[in-house]
């Protein structure tokens, strides 16, 4: 639809985004409509865990230091963890 428009701008008719449509249609051409780029960044909240381990993994007996993670996928516009 922009391709059209910015023709008939170029070619000195500028047209109305109806008329477009009306000659999109008469030419069986639709627009393609782009997909939302996804983007995880969802700003500044909630308070970050303090770091007690100090990247030292390892431990003297079981059970005394535990570790976790939780990934977030987007598919589809749903969430999965």
């Amino acid at each position: 639809m922009a391709s059209i428009t910015l023709a008939g701008r170029m070619a000195g008719n500028p047209l109305n985004h109806k008329t477009v449509q009306k000659l999109m249609q008469h030419l069986n051409l639709a627009s393609c409509i782009r997909r939302k780029k996804y983007n995880s960044y969802k700003g500044r909240y909630g308070k970050a865990a303090e770091n007690s381990l100090n990247r030292q993994f390892t431990a003297n007996k079981p059970n005394q230091k535990w570790g976790t993670d939780v990934t977030e996928f987007n598919i589809g516009g749903e969430k999965l963890y």
